[in-house]
């Protein structure tokens, strides 16, 4: 019985001690396993083995199209084996399209995760207002691209004066004797001091000064390029960094709003609007804008412009019978303006030939000391017969001759114009004598010697002492000229005129 106790006891401790036969539990190391859960591993071991209490060290991995989201469990004091599972979120796309427009802060591309809103860049375009993005920002769950709306920047008129007088400059033409020659306007069309302007304004230019409106002067170098036909003329002077006007690249609508701008009869920096009567008037393959826009001589190469200050055309020219017909050629026709070859301008004047200081036997115009002209002589005034139509001289486009008139026995002179097709017809009368009474007159005379009295605007064929232009110190009417032909400028002074000497002058005449 004792034995048998005793036994009985020795199960009893040996169960209590040692669990019915369990085993003490394992104290390490443990092994760990990271599932990569459809990633890949760029560094690390995925499967490690951790001694009791210690941390696991996680591997790197990357997954494409998805963030890395963390791990599914704990490793930082492993106790037993354990496995533990990558997560990852889906990444999103987001691109931000400027349409156009410059990036001025923040990114245009960046990644997201679902369910994030994206920060828009901060974005510009010149001469356009930012609208907002299309479509509008919110959070994202899958891959997006943004765009930029914009709309076109309509200036105020003295919001489209100030853009444009920063390119406008004033062009003064010189002879080949250094006398002056005309006066017309341009604008730049690049940032090293190219400018753009009518070739009438150019032509027989030997040397020419370009006069910015910040009153910068600076010589004209070389004609890059030209046409007569088309009546455009880029101009290269010796400016530097300058402010290229914008260039339209569209199509020009009728009724439009424009504005130009220029040296009307020499008084810089003249404005004025209207409206685009006819954007589209096609003549002998050049491409002109009819616009409602005064323009005056002198506006002759500036730039026809729209709302937004970009530039449409190069004012040219104006039908002086009717109403508003002013037309400008369309800047889309400075593509077909070679410009290959450069050309010095002395040598461009020569070759043009216009106003080669020449004139009828020699005649020099020069400037006095009030700003007045004063006119020196050859020994030779005129050519005579040039008394009646049959007997006129010929006046050659551009070019000035002389001319003298005695009230008793030569008191008026007729010069013929040969129009080889209808255009405009710009007659000039400078005169001198003893004082400040512009009594000289001009008539236009048709085919036949009749008075053409519907011919000038405003007024009759008659260009008197109210037509004398103080800036520019010469009387000057423009006729439109309907039918090619020969036409004849008569040229008289009263019989009153008190003046024993008579009276000395200059006639030109330009057409177009």
């Amino acid at each position: 019985m004792k034995r048998r106790t005793a036994l009985l006891m020795i199960v009893v401790l040996t169960v209590l001690l040692f669990g019915c036969g369990k085993q003490e539990p394992k104290k390490g190391p443990y092994e760990v396993r990271f599932e990569m859960n459809g990633g890949s591993r760029v560094s690390g071991s995925l499967h490690q083995e951790v001694e009791h209490g210690e941390a696991a060290v996680a591997p790197k991995l990357e997954r494409e199209g998805y963030e890395f989201d963390g791990w599914d469990g704990e490793f930082d004091e492993i106790t037993e084996d354990t496995v533990i599972k990558a997560k990852w979120k889906k990444t999103i796309e987001v691109t931000f399209d400027l349409n156009g427009g410059e990036l001025v802060s923040g990114a245009a591309k960046a990644t997201l995760t679902a369910g994030q809103k994206p920060v828009a860049p901060g974005v510009k375009m010149e001469g356009y207002t930012f609208l907002g993005w299309e479509p509008a920002i919110s959070e994202v769950d899958e891959d997006t691209v943004y765009k930029a709306k914009w709309e076109r920047t309509v200036l105020t008129p003295d919001g489209i004066y100030e853009k444009l007088s920063a390119s406008m400059v004033e062009i003064h033409t010189f002879d080949k004797n250094g006398q002056g020659l005309g006066l017309g306007s341009g604008f730049f069309i690049d940032d090293n001091g190219t400018v753009l302007t009518n070739f009438h304004v150019m032509e027989g230019a030997c040397s020419a000064e370009i006069i910015t409106y910040h009153d910068e002067r600076f010589q004209v170098s070389a004609i890059e390029g030209f046409s007569k036909d088309i009546d455009l003329c880029v101009v290269k002077t010796d400016a530097g960094k300058t402010v290229a006007a914008a260039l339209f690249d569209g199509d020009v609508k009728t009724g439009e709003s424009v504005y130009t701008i220029g040296s009307s009869i020499g008084l810089t920096g003249t404005f004025s609007d209207g409206i685009v009567s006819t954007a589209s008037r096609v003549d002998n393959d050049v491409e002109y804008i009819q616009i409602t826009a005064p323009i005056s001589k002198g506006n002759s190469g500036g730039p026809l412009v729209n709302r937004y200050g970009e530039v449409i055309g190069v004012n040219t020219f104006q039908f002086t019978d009717g109403q508003n017909l002013n037309f400008a050629v369309s800047i889309k026709e400075l593509a077909k303006i070679d410009r290959s070859v450069s050309t010095e301008i002395k040598k461009f004047g020569e070759d043009t030939g216009k106003g080669t200081g020449t004139g009828a036997k020699g005649t020099v115009v020069q400037t006095g000391d009030e700003g007045e002209f004063v006119y020196q002589f050859a020994a030779y005034i005129e050519q005579e017969p040039n008394d009646s139509i049959e007997g006129g001289n010929k006046l050659v486009n551009g070019e000035l001759t002389a001319g003298h008139l005695d009230p008793q026995k030569d008191p008026g002179d007729v010069y013929s114009v040969k129009m080889d097709r209808a255009g405009t017809l710009d007659v000039y009368v400078m005169a001198y004598w003893e004082d400040d009474d512009y009594l000289m007159q001009s008539y236009l005379l048709d085919q036949s010697g009749k008075l053409m009295g519907n011919a000038v605007t405003g007024r009759d064929a008659l260009i008197d002492y109210q037509d004398y232009d103080t800036v520019d110190k010469y009387m000057v009417a423009s006729f439109r000229i309907q039918q090619p032909g020969t036409y004849y400028v008569y040229v008289t002074i009263p019989g009153d005129f008190p003046y024993p000497n008579g009276c000395y002058y200059l006639v030109g005449a330009e057409w177009y």
